[in-house]
């Protein structure tokens, strides 16, 4: 069994480069609405995941989640730089959203992004705002932050020809795809409840250690990741009958963290879950989203 608490041990585990650096710039008093935080934020970093970890990303802002669009996360590279390396951008969101997860305080905050002690970036979340004019007067230099990058897809009826191994329920109002990935997701047996910090917590740790991770690489073994201060967990595992599918790619798993909570909160009910991972039609393993006490 891997067991870490901050990364991957195959592949091995990446830290965060010494040269980075970030800073609280303001924390407001204004709360923000946990569970559009929740979704904004895993819908973000698991976007930013996907990316190539050392190319370059230029200032970004979050897609409004439906139903839960009143957060926003804005990163803004500092002039006269245009873009950074999506490492950088990873760091920050991950660093950013679990501060607020361990204090607990869910209001607006921004960040300083620095490297090598020099500020390249700001990173604020904050309130979504409608009006053009309001963000022009409260955004400032956020105003140029739009790349918007495409929304993981609600809950949809799926009709798909599973095989014969797959044990899943095929129940479609369970299931969300994305391209040619499908995950079928149930509550555990006797969830337990789980809170806004501890899905997020979870999540995101996931995706900020897959993320260094080349996206068509197999995953292999079993994956478990968790974060020091948050009770809960992350865990994946192979398909027994075929532990080697050719397309169980890290990729897979980034899209199963990124359903998760999607899942969760389309249910309205945040406990204990799993997913089954269909990729190709083809059952490939499961993914699990659990109290760091329950046994693996």
């Amino acid at each position: 069994m891997l067991n870490f608490t901050t990364g991957l041990t195959n592949p091995p585990v990446v830290p965060i480069d010494p040269r980075y650096g970030n800073e609280l710039a303001f924390q407001g008093r204004t709360p923000l609405d946990q569970r559009s935080l929740l979704a904004t934020a895993t819908d973000t970093l698991g976007k930013l995941a996907l990316k190539d970890f050392y190319g370059q990303i230029g200032s970004f802002k979050s897609t409004p989640v439906p139903g839960f669009s009143s957060v926003s996360i804005k990163f803004q590279v500092f002039p006269p730089a245009q873009q950074v390396e999506t490492r950088i951008a990873v760091w920050a969101v991950y660093n950013l959203v679990l501060n607020i997860a361990l204090t607990g305080r869910y209001q607006q905050t921004g960040f300083r992004i620095y490297w090598n002690r020099v500020q390249i970036a700001t990173l604020r979340i904050a309130h979504r705002v409608s009006s053009q004019a309001t963000l022009e007067q409260r955004s400032g230099s956020f105003l140029n932050a739009t790349d918007d990058l495409p929304y993981l897809q609600s809950p949809a009826n799926i009709s798909a020809t599973w095989t014969e191994d797959y044990p899943g329920t095929t129940n479609t109002t369970n299931m969300l795809s994305v391209g040619d990935l499908f995950t079928d997701c149930l509550y555990q047996d006797d969830a337990e409840e789980l809170g806004v910090s501890e899905i997020l917590g979870a999540v995101l740790a996931g995706l900020k250690n897959v993320a260094v991770v080349p996206k068509t690489d197999r995953m292999d073994g079993i994956l478990k990741i968790y974060t020091q201060g948050i009770e809960s967990k992350v865990l994946f595992v192979g398909n027994d009958v075929d532990p080697d599918h050719p397309t169980y790619q890290y990729q897979s798993v980034i899209g199963t963290l990124r359903a998760m909570p999607t899942w969760l909160l389309s249910q309205g009910r945040l406990a204990e879950m799993l997913c089954y991972i269909v990729v190709d039609r083809q059952y490939v393993g499961g993914g699990f989203l659990e109290k760091l006490s329950r046994p693996d």
